[in-house]
């Protein structure tokens, strides 16, 4: 279990890292929402959006990125989804449920 610790810093710095390296955005959000019940973090950007291949396949080839996102989401119990928006960005959406990571 060791190596999922700190799976949502992981999740949130792969985010934050594809939206500056490759999604030539002007503007990247990082929002967190949290309750009892969840912790939320949404990475929203406004750039060209996942390229349509990449989003078909779920992963760019030779690239981890959005496999590890999915891997450490599975890991800390948490869901993951990918919005993609062809030219208006991407948001990326992680809850956890409180029990897990309170």
């Amino acid at each position: 279990m060791r190596r999922c610790a700190r799976g949502d810093y992981a999740i949130a710095r792969e985010a934050l890292f594809n939206a500056s390296r490759y999604a030539d955005a002007t503007r990247i959000a990082l929002e967190i929402d949290y309750s009892e019940n969840t912790f939320v973090m949404h990475i929203r950007d406004n750039g060209r959006g996942l390229d349509e291949s990449v989003a078909a396949v779920g992963c760019r080839p030779g690239h981890w990125g959005l496999q590890g996102m999915r891997e450490r989401a599975h890991c800390i119990g948490a869901t993951l989804d990918i919005a993609n928006q062809p030219g208006a960005g991407t948001i990326i959406t992680v809850a956890v449920p409180g029990k897990k990571a309170y």
